[in-house]
């Protein structure tokens, strides 16, 4: 027998980082697909990207932990 549990809904994604940001944005008919910055590691490699926006690790973790976790720890837990 298999099962889910839902404990909550978030996201973090080119368009915001709630759901309240998600639904205005695309409202608004906004489009998180934009050429990379130029300073940006895939510049001149990719014509588009959709990305995250930038996050403050010591906004989710103790500063020690903030140092040396993935970005995709971070975003999980934002």
């Amino acid at each position: 027998m298999a099962g889910a549990v839902v404990t909550g809904i978030g996201l973090v994604g080119p368009l915001g980082r709630t759901a309240v940001e998600l639904y205005d944005a695309l409202c608004d008919g906004r489009c998180g697909v934009t050429a990379p910055p130029v300073d940006h590691p895939l510049a001149g490699v990719v014509e588009a990207a959709a990305s995250g926006p930038p996050i403050d690790p010591a906004s989710v973790l103790p500063r020690v932990e903030a140092r040396v976790v993935d970005r995709s720890v971070v975003m999980a837990l934002r």
